[in-house]
């Protein structure tokens, strides 16, 4: 899986992009290092998952191990734009009862601005 910082327009929200397929225990070390490198300078991180095309029970633990993370440090955590099986995964597994996810660009920003 490729993990990517990308510029949003309000420098206090860490949007990283997630490319490919999330299912190994190295990827979910990656970004948890990618995510804590950006946690001290930003109100939420949000995962665009537009991308990923296919996650595993690691990926699905990673998830959740990372809003446990932000919800610790009073971050707000939400993905963005999954689609396909990955959407499906995560509707089966329970984790929107507990992560926000933003389909689209307005629900994100509705989102944030909560922040």
């Amino acid at each position: 899986m490729e993990i990517r910082t990308q510029n949003y327009p309000r420098p206090d929200i860490a949007m990283v992009d997630l490319i490919g397929q999330f299912w190994r225990r190295e990827d979910a070390n990656l970004l948890e290092a990618r995510v804590n490198t950006q946690l001290p300078s930003c109100v939420a991180v949000v995962l665009n998952t537009e991308r990923v095309t296919f996650i595993s029970s690691v990926g699905l633990g990673s998830l959740a191990h990372l809003y446990k993370k932000c919800a610790e440090c009073e971050k707000g955590f939400l993905l963005y734009k999954p689609v396909g099986n990955v959407k499906e995964t995560l509707e089966l597994s329970g984790l929107p009862s507990m992560i926000r996810i933003a389909a689209d660009a307005a629900e994100l920003e509705q989102e944030l601005s909560q922040h």
